[in-house]
């Protein structure tokens, strides 16, 4: 199976750091109103692309998986310190081993990296870069991990996930994840 996904949104006001968090969060303050020295804000389009592919040969329980990213951000980036042109990109991908325990219960191993580059452009493009916390993001991190799939009904999946990866600063970071997924056009029980 393949697949190929692509979207392009408007992400005005969207805040890109607040002082004391790295890089992007959803828990990040709105950037309306006024902008303040803890706050880098974004104002562009950002455009999103993935392709993925799924494999298993036929009475076999093995698998593999792999999906590849791309994402590109166009705009400006707003600071007290000045508002210079942003151009964001983030590729990468990750491919996946799994082994098919049954029709309800499956496990992998994934191998992940990705790529960020920023670029921009004005008056103190440097010292804003610095304050959005992408001055040296220019690198290549990676991750590996581990995920359980389970589907203990036809309409609900719950996967479990732990990913350890190396993060753009050298140091390295382990990621826990439960998450539960409900189709709600097929019957839950």
């Amino acid at each position: 199976d393949v697949y190929k996904r692509q979207a392009m949104t408007d992400a005005d006001g969207r805040a890109r750091l607040t002082t004391g968090q790295g890089g992007h969060t959803h828990s990040t303050p709105s950037c309306t109103g006024s902008i303040s020295a803890d706050r880098v804000c974004f104002d562009g389009d950002v455009g999103l692309l993935v392709l993925a592919a799924h494999w298993q040969p036929e009475d076999n329980p093995w698998w593999l998986g792999g999906e590849y990213w791309y994402k590109r951000e166009t705009g400006h980036l707003d600071s007290i310190f000045g508002t210079p042109e942003y151009k964001g990109e983030l590729e990468g991908g990750w491919l996946d081993l799994g082994y098919r325990v049954n029709s309800t219960l499956s496990f992998a191993a994934r191998l992940e990296q990705m790529q960020t580059t920023n670029y921009l452009n004005g008056a103190n493009a440097g010292l804003i870069a610095t304050q959005a916390g992408i001055a040296d993001a220019e690198q290549k991190p990676f991750g590996v991990g581990l995920v359980a799939d389970w589907r203990p009904l036809p309409a609900l999946r719950l996967v479990g996930e732990w990913h350890h990866y190396s993060d753009i600063y050298g140091a390295l970071d382990n990621v826990f994840m439960l998450r539960a997924q409900v189709n709600f056009e097929r019957e839950l029980f």
